[in-house]
C-alpha cells in the first residue's frame, strides 16, 4: 500500500476546489439575473430574460441566474465562464428560484438526437454551480463536462433531478458525463435515474479528482457509475441501486464499473459508506475495491475489501418508501427516493466532513492546479441531514423532489 500517501495527497484538491473552500466574498456588482419563459417582466424583477441561455450568456463573475417555474426547452451551453477566476468569490450559480415549488423548474432537452443532444454542456469554465433543476428529455447527456483543452475547474452539480436523458444507443446518453481533466468536480445530492446509459460516466483516460457524494443513482440503462482508466474519484454516501435496466451486457450493467487494463490500481477510486444493491449484473466490476474502501453495503458483502452484507438491500421496497412516486411508474420525474422505515440508508452513512478532513490532515502537500488557486477547507460546505446529527446515506428528499 505504498501508493496510499500519494493518493491522499490528490484528494485535498477535491476538498479545496469542489467542497467550497474559502468562504466567498461578494463580487462587486454581482447581479441576480431572472429567467421566465412566460412573463417578460419576471414578476417585476430585473434584469429579466426569456431563456436560460440568454441569462447565462450575460452572466458575469459572482452572478446568479435564477430560473422561475416552467418548462424550458433548451440546449444550454456554458462556455468560457469565469475563465480567469482563481477563487470562490467568482462562482456563477445557475439555479431554480428558491421561492418556487421544488421540481417546478424543468429543463427539457431541445435536441432529440444523440449528437450534440446535451441539455447542459460546460466547457472552459470555472467555479460554476448547477442547482435545483429537473433535467430531462435530452437526446444525449443531461449534463456534459467537456475535457482536454475544453476542460473545466470546480464545477458543482447539486440538488438536481436528472432523469430520462439519452437513448440506450447513444454513446453519450448518460445523466452526467465528465471528460478528461475537470479537477474539483462535485456531484452532490442529486437524483440521477432512468437515463439511457450510465447514471454518471467519466470519459477519456484520466481526470479528476471528482467527488460524488449523497446521490441516488437508480434504474439507469447501463451502470450507476462507469469510470474510465485513471480518473480519480471519491464516492461517499451514495445509493446506487437497480441499474442495468437495458438488455445485454456490453459496457456493463452493474453498480460501479471501472475500466479494466494493466496498471490501473483500485486505489485511485475510493468508496466509503455507499449502498450498492440490486444492480442487474452485479454490484461492481473491474479494479474498484481495496483496503482504502470501507463500510459499503451490498446484498452479500462478498465483492471484496471494504464491503459488508446488507441482506435484502436489493429489494427496492426495503430501501425506498415509494420509489415509483405518485404516478406509480418507475423512471419518471416524480420518482421518490425517500428511505423506507428501517431502510439501510438511514443512519449508516458517514459525515463527509470527517472523511475529507482526514484526507486534508494526512496530506503533506497540495498539488498545484491550473495556477495558484487558493482555497481552504470549509467545514460547513457539506452538512449532515437536517433531521439528525448523524448522517444518512444518501441525504434524500422528504417530499419526492431534490432538496434545495
Amino acid at each position: 500500500m505504498r501508493a496510499l500517501p500519494g493518493l491522499i495527497r490528490l484528494f485535498p484538491v477535491a476538498v479545496t476546489m469542489a467542497l467550497a473552500a474559502e468562504a466567498p466574498s461578494a463580487v462587486d456588482g454581482a447581479t441576480i439575473r431572472h429567467v421566465d419563459r412566460s412573463d417578460a417582466t419576471c414578476g417585476g424583477r430585473a434584469p429579466c430574460y426569456g431563456s436560460i441561455q440568454a441569462a447565462v450568456d450575460a452572466a458575469q463573475p459572482g452572478d446568479t441566474v435564477q430560473v422561475r417555474a416552467g418548462t424550458y426547452v433548451e440546449r444550454v451551453s456554458i462556455t468560457g465562464k469565469n475563465a480567469g477566476a482563481r477563487s470562490e468569490a467568482s462562482r456563477i450559480v445557475v439555479q431554480a428560484d428558491p421561492a418556487v415549488p421544488a421540481g417546478s423548474v424543468v429543463l427539457h432537452g431541445a435536441v432529440a438526437q444523440c449528437a450534440q443532444g446535451h441539455a447542459i454542456q460546460l466547457q472552459q469554465s470555472r467555479f460554476v454551480t448547477i442547482r435545483g433543476l429537473t433535467i430531462t428529455g435530452a437526446g444525449g447527456t443531461g449534463i456534459a463536462l467537456l475535457g482536454g483543452s475544453s476542460q473545466n475547474v470546480a464545477i458543482r452539480i447539486e440538488r438536481n433531478r436528472i432523469v430520462g436523458n439519452g437513448a440506450p444507443g447513444c454513446e453519450g446518453g448518460s445523466g452526467i458525463t465528465i471528460a478528461s481533466g475537470n479537477a474539483g468536480t462535485l456531484v452532490l445530492n442529486n437524483v440521477i435515474a432512468a437515463n439511457g446509459r450510465n447514471g454518471i460516466a467519466t470519459l477519456d483516460a484520466d481526470g479528476g479528482p471528482h467527488t460524488i457524494v449523497q446521490n441516488t443513482i437508480h434504474g439507469n440503462g447501463w451502470n450507476g457509475l462507469a469510470a474510465t482508466r485513471a480518473h480519480v474519484l471519491l464516492l461517499a454516501n451514495n445509493a446506487i441501486t437497480g441499474n442495468g435496466t437495458q438488455s445485454g451486457s456490453t459496457g456493463g450493467r452493474v453498480g460501479v464499473r471501472r475500466e479494466t487494463g494493466s496498471g490501473l490500481p483500485a486505489v485511485t477510486i475510493v468508496l466509503r459508506n455507499n449502498l450498492v444493491c440490486g444492480n442487474r449484473l452485479g454490484e461492481q466490476a473491474g479494479p474498484v475495491l481495496d483496503a482504502v474502501d470501507g463500510a459499503n453495503l451490498t446484498p452479500t458483502g462478498a465483492e471484496g475489501p471494504g464491503v459488508v452484507a446488507s441482506p435484502g438491500c436489493e429489494v427496492p421496497t426495503l430501501v425506498y418508501r415509494d420509489l415509483a412516486g405518485a404516478d406509480h411508474a418507475s423512471g419518471t420525474l416524480d420518482d421518490d427516493p425517500t428511505p423506507a422505515s428501517g431502510s439501510p440508508l438511514i443512519d449508516r452513512g458517514l459525515d463527509p466532513r470527517t472523511l475529507l478532513r482526514r484526507f486534508v490532515l494526512h496530506s503533506a502537500r497540495r498539488a498545484p492546479l491550473h495556477g495558484s488557486i487558493s482555497a481552504r477547507w470549509r467545514p460547513d460546505a457539506i452538512r449532515s441531514h437536517p433531521r439528525s446529527r448523524s448522517s444518512r446515506r444518501p441525504s434524500t428528499p422528504t417530499s419526492g423532489v431534490p432538496c434545495r
